[in-house]
């Protein structure tokens, strides 16, 4: 496995990762010390991250 970002993201732990022979995921550590670790893979870590970082910005603006 090769982290490509670790970063706090609207105060989520978030890791981008490779998985060899499948593509770039991503993790995110939720308040209560469990972890959301959805299926999907992407071409580039980028990708990745956008999306990611896309998903907590709704989920934030929907708990205002």
């Amino acid at each position: 496995m090769h982290i490509e970002h670790l970063s706090i993201i609207n105060d989520y732990l978030v890791a981008v990762y490779f998985t060899p022979y499948l593509g770039w995921r991503y993790s995110v550590v939720l308040h209560d010390g469990s972890t959301y670790q959805p299926y999907d893979l992407y071409i580039t870590s980028q990708e990745a991250y956008e999306v990611v970082k896309n998903i907590l910005d709704l989920v934030i603006s929907c708990d205002l």
